[in-house]
């Protein structure tokens, strides 16, 4: 059997609250620090943090992503737990940081990023209360380690009881259909899609600037998964990187 976890009320945590939490919901962190609060943590929100990295990582510029990893390494090493109110978010940083730091061969990062092995996290991440797993496709280490003695079956049936309650309180068992007709009037709404596209206009973020920005009128563009007649009106867009000024 593994030893007894640690008492929640004896962590020291830090809160990363995520870049987009603090730009579209920002009570959600918010009400993260009140919930741990009361579990009797004590919790810290260090200045120093900043995204994740997974805009990067996950539009496949993973290298680019170093400097944000060893800056969350940085400011969140030393902390009993480090809690953020968003599973991608915590998907990228145990998931996508150890390859990143494997991908440019920085062995001292990678120790300090990664030193559990994946069974270990699960039994960590259990011990600290957590009832389910976002971003994960491996259910078998789960199995393995009830199999194995090392996480006790009746853990599961509190994590179900928890999940299903708030699924019951929901009401997704009395109706748990679709109102399809709202659903046409509401999905695409002019009104939802301004406001996404106003959230995304105001979480952009520029991390480094070799005097790149602002730039020229006129300049060569190269985009990619932009309409070239939005960004024409601000420069002359272009069909290769190789033909472009920016």
């Amino acid at each position: 059997m593994s030893a007894p976890a640690r008492p929640v009320a004896d962590l020291k945590v830090a809160l990363f609250a995520t870049c987009f939490n603090d730009t579209m919901w920002p009570e959600t962190p918010k009400a993260t620090v009140r919930l741990l609060e009361r579990l009797g943590c004590r919790v810290e929100f260090p200045m120093e943090q900043t995204c994740c990295g997974q805009m990067l990582t996950n539009t496949g510029y993973g290298s680019k992503a170093v400097p944000l990893v060893r800056r969350f390494v940085d400011v969140f090493e030393g902390y009993d737990a480090v809690v953020a109110p968003s599973g991608s978010c915590v998907g990228s940083v145990r998931e996508q940081h150890p390859g990143i730091v494997e991908l440019v061969g920085d062995d001292r990062l990678a120790s300090r990023v990664e030193h559990l092995t994946p069974k270990q996290r699960m039994v960590k991440i259990l011990g600290a209360g957590a009832d389910q797993f976002g971003g994960e496709s491996c259910p078998e280490l789960l199995v393995e380690l009830v199999r194995d003695g090392e996480v006790p079956e009746d853990r599961l049936d509190i994590s179900a009881r928890r999940l299903l309650r708030e699924k019951f309180l929901l009401g997704l068992f009395d109706n748990p259909y679709v109102d399809a007709d709202a659903a046409d009037t509401i999905v695409g709404a002019d009104e939802f899609r301004a406001a996404g596209a106003e959230a995304q206009r105001a979480s952009i973020t520029v991390l480094t600037n070799d005097g790149v920005l602002p730039f020229a009128a006129g300049a060569k563009l190269y985009v990619e998964g932009l309409d070239p007649d939005a960004v024409a009106p601000y420069g002359q867009v272009v069909e290769t990187p190789a033909d472009a000024d920016l």
